[in-house]
């Protein structure tokens, strides 16, 4: 029997978190427990799913399955300072609602679409979240191809939840993908070559920029028209000094300060000189001259602040259209041994509905192949998504094996319901936002998480969804909710990454220092989604929470609970100064000790604390201070946890 629906206060927490991944105000929750209207729920969900923390939110799971980080990997680990941009797209694409057939063939061939746009080829950056290998002496033909390896598996995992690495060496033992049908596969990737383009920075960076950059040009011609008039007057006297400093140089007097490069200019004839090189040597002479140079610095001043072209270069991938590569089986998946006598082509596994090319008189390429993953003929990317989906509103997905579909996974709990949502999803043209808000308006979402001795002796485990599963925050779930309760949380949205370590360059590799850093840095307070990832040296605390290994693609996260993270809570130096700041909040926001405590529960929890707790918690204030009892609210199960 279904467990009855949970109250109010639970209810719009859990959605909160779901689909924004931040606490909801006390305010939001006072409005949505005293609204008596039958849509009054729906909504919220509404509000929620239009909020632009829903695509960060939700953009963070995708970047799990991309296996998205700001450096190389490997031995160098060396930054990547575009990284950042593919991470903003995937958060817009998500607020924007992309259609997941079109949020599937832009990153996989966005740069083979017709007039593909600079969005589009930036979608592509999925596949360049592969590892690269700078130490000097490796083979880059063998990294190459490990990269290929690492799309083909990447791609089979995410959308047809096929486990097809183990089919690189070997036809596979348990699924019915031979060798030579991975290669096909890997061939769909392997004339793709990994390149650059020029993007825009942001869609509002490139909408202020006319703005900007007119009001630049205003201001300069205005300081270049003052400086123009000043040395009108002085044509004979700029002429004299010319002439004087010819006669310098011909005689070898010529002042050491004299710059190298106007030296060369002046031993060209005067009537031999461009007018750019008249230019640089009349600017130079004006700022040899006492009232001149004050003008000429403000123009040279002004010059520093020309806004820069919101233009990033970024890497992306690009189809091969010289030389294109044959592929071969490769013999146990090594580079150097291919199988000359078995050359494949982008196929389908058989398994699966025959992959076309648009063109008769070409093979397939990765157009086609993302088109055929999307087409809604093939039955596993739709199931395969809408239980990605099912996982992270529910806990567990339908299939709890979210990245193997295959023999060897889970059978679903529910076939008739992961048929049903799939098709829906095709449907409604698979719109993520219109599945978000099917479930959460569904009566299984908005179950109570209590559990009942006689549901359990019958389904410990709730295969049978008979009430909704609790699940701990994230680790930046949880990060982000320490942050909005102390009051320090940076909403600003976008941009390069945060550090949330000292970089330390060296001759050899670069070192992240997390230890190094100030957690009390006002830069470093954004959302976790945008902090600085690195490969090789992960931080240590979101470590310690279970955040995804960046180096591979993440379906599911590892919830574990353990005595390491309670002990990071207690005393991580991000927790002591947060709940130091939690303290001096209250201090500001409220007048009493009662009052205080109060605002205090409802920032962690949403309700408001029984007497008894009220007793407890203010007796503890007294005695260890109020940044002690935050610190103790920061580390309850009810601030941990989702119920």
């Amino acid at each position: 029997m279904p467990s009855p629906p949970a109250n109010r206060e639970t209810l719009i927490r859990r959605a909160s978190l779901d689909l924004t991944g931040l606490l909801p105000t006390p305010e939001q929750v006072r409005q949505f427990v005293e609204d008596p209207a039958p849509d009054a729920w729906a909504r919220v969900v509404d509000q929620l799913l239009a909020s632009p923390h829903f695509g960060e939110r939700w953009g963070r799971h995708w970047l799990d399955l991309a296996r998205y980080a700001d450096s190389d990997g490997y031995e160098k680990d060396n930054a990547r300072p575009d990284a950042w941009r593919y991470r903003d797209w995937v958060i817009d694409a998500v607020n924007q609602d992309l259609p997941f057939d079109q949020f599937t063939i832009q990153q996989l061939a966005g740069d083979l679409l017709p007039a593909a746009d600079p969005l589009q080829r930036l979608a592509t950056a999925f596949h360049r979240q592969t590892l690269t290998n700078t130490e000097g002496g490796t083979d880059q033909e063998e990294f190459r191809v490990e990269a290929c390896f690492d799309r083909t598996e990447t791609t089979g995992q995410v959308w047809l939840g096929l486990t097809v690495g183990c089919a690189r060496c070997h036809s596979h033992k348990y699924e019915p993908l031979t060798q030579r049908e991975y290669y096909q596969l890997f061939s769909v990737f392997n004339n793709a070559d990994e390149a650059t383009a020029v993007v825009p920075t942001s869609v509002s960076e490139v909408q202020a920029w006319p703005a900007l950059q007119q009001t630049f040009e205003k201001r300069l011609a205005e300081l270049e028209a003052e400086l123009t008039t000043a040395t009108a007057a002085r044509t004979a006297e700029y002429a004299d000094w010319l002439q004087s400093q010819r006669a310098l140089l011909t005689s070898g007097k010529l002042p050491n300060k004299f710059p190298e490069e106007l030296k060369a200019i002046l031993q060209r004839p005067q009537d031999q000189l461009t007018e750019a090189q008249q230019q640089a040597l009349r600017s130079f002479w004006v700022r040899q001259q006492k009232d001149l140079k004050p003008l000429a610095a403000r123009l040279d001043d002004h010059l520093k602040t020309r806004p820069a072209k919101p233009e990033l270069t970024v890497r992306v991938l690009l189809q091969r259209t010289q030389s294109p590569r044959q592929t071969f089986v490769l013999h146990r998946g090594e580079f150097l041994n291919p199988l000359t006598e078995l050359e494949v082509v982008p196929a389908a596994p058989a398994i699966l509905p025959a992959l076309t090319a648009r063109t008769a008189a070409a093979a397939p390429d990765r157009l086609d192949f993302a088109r055929w993953l999307v087409s809604g003929e093939n039955p596993l990317p739709p199931r395969v998504t809408v239980n990605h989906i099912w996982a992270r509103l529910f806990g567990r997905g339908l299939v709890r094996t979210l990245g193997d579909f295959g023999v060897r996974g889970e059978a679903p709990s529910h076939p008739e319901l992961l048929d049903w949502l799939a098709n829906r999803f095709l449907q409604n043209g698979q719109s993520l936002k219109s599945l978000h808000r099917m479930l959460l308006l569904s009566s299984a979402w908005q179950q109570s998480a209590e559990q009942r001795d006689a549901a359990l002796t019958v389904d410990a485990d709730n295969r049978l969804l008979w009430r909704m599963n609790r699940r701990r925050l994230t680790a930046e779930e949880l990060r982000d909710a320490v942050l909005s309760v102390s009051g320090s949380l940076d909403a600003k949205m976008g941009g390069p990454g945060f550090y949330l370590f000292a970089l330390e360059k060296t001759d050899h590799s670069p070192h992240y220092e997390y230890h190094k850093f100030d957690p009390a840095d006002p830069q470093s307070h954004r959302r976790s989604i945008y902090r600085f990832i690195v490969r090789s040296q992960p931080d240590p605390f979101m470590t310690t929470l279970d955040c995804a290994d960046s180096s591979q693609s993440t379906p599911r996260r590892h919830e574990t609970l353990t005595p390491l993270q309670a002990l990071s809570l207690l005393n991580n130096r991000f927790n002591l100064v947060m709940s130091q700041r939690f303290a001096d909040r209250l201090t500001r926001d409220a007048a009493t000790d009662e009052q205080r405590l109060q605002l205090a529960f409802q920032l962690v929890s949403g309700r408001a604390p029984e007497a008894e707790e009220v007793a407890d918690m203010l007796q503890y204030a007294s005695v260890h201070g109020w940044p002690a009892l935050c610190r103790l609210l920061l580390n309850l199960n009810e601030f941990v946890f989702i119920d």
